[in-house]
């Protein structure tokens, strides 16, 4: 699908992909409103352009025998490395950007773009079903991928931050400026969820 749409949209960046995700940040719609919006991040901030997203999903089918592969990558060009040739391949909807890309050991990113070729390699792994060392949904706390807190909702500000701000008075991810006490009785003074868990959240409003 992206294979075949690429060779129409190449060197367009995010606009590629509004052509047919809701994402456009002119729309009611968008999905990308979470705090990574914020910072002016967008599509190709995580999943990349469609040249390359497409020609990594194209390399796998072609190594898995689907010749026809190669008639939709001929007219393709990566833009975040050399040749086609360092492009590694990727199975959708598994191999997906990792959040612990950018935020290495959970700190702050040094990066403002994930790391081309550089994916999860089992749905374990990806951020809808991964859990924290103490065995918590890593969403639970911080939100859906696309929303995460704090998320700016077009149809009303804190449309998507209703449950941290039910439970604590803030928009941040769950236990965040050490409110551990959300959840806990007592102050925890160890990082048990990840680490680095335990500083100030640094993109408050």
């Amino acid at each position: 699908m992206h294979g075949f749409h690429a060779n129409y949209l190449t060197g367009m960046g995010a606009e590629a992909c509004h052509t047919c995700h809701p994402s456009s940040p002119d729309q009611y719609t968008r999905s990308l409103r979470g705090i990574h919006y914020k910072l002016d991040m967008d599509c190709t901030s995580c999943h990349w352009r469609m040249e390359d997203h497409a020609l990594s999903l194209l390399t796998a089918e072609l190594k898995a025998g689907k010749v026809q592969a190669r008639n939709l990558m001929k007219h393709l060009t990566p833009t975040t490395v050399n040749s086609v040739d360092q492009v590694m391949p990727r199975k959708s909807w598994t191999d997906e950007p990792d959040c612990l890309n950018c935020h290495q050991n959970f700190n702050p990113p040094e990066v403002d773009e994930a790391e081309f070729n550089k994916w999860t390699t089992n749905p374990d792994q990806l951020y809808k079903n991964r859990s924290d060392d103490a065995g918590i949904m890593c969403s639970a706390c911080h939100g859906q991928a696309h929303a995460v807190y704090p998320a700016d909702n077009p149809l009303g500000r804190n449309r998507d931050n209703i449950q941290p701000l039910q439970y604590q008075g803030s928009p941040y991810p769950l236990g965040s400026n050490n409110n551990c006490k959300v959840c806990h009785t007592i102050e925890m003074k160890e990082e048990i969820h990840h680490p680095n868990m335990l500083t100030m959240f640094r993109n408050t409003e």
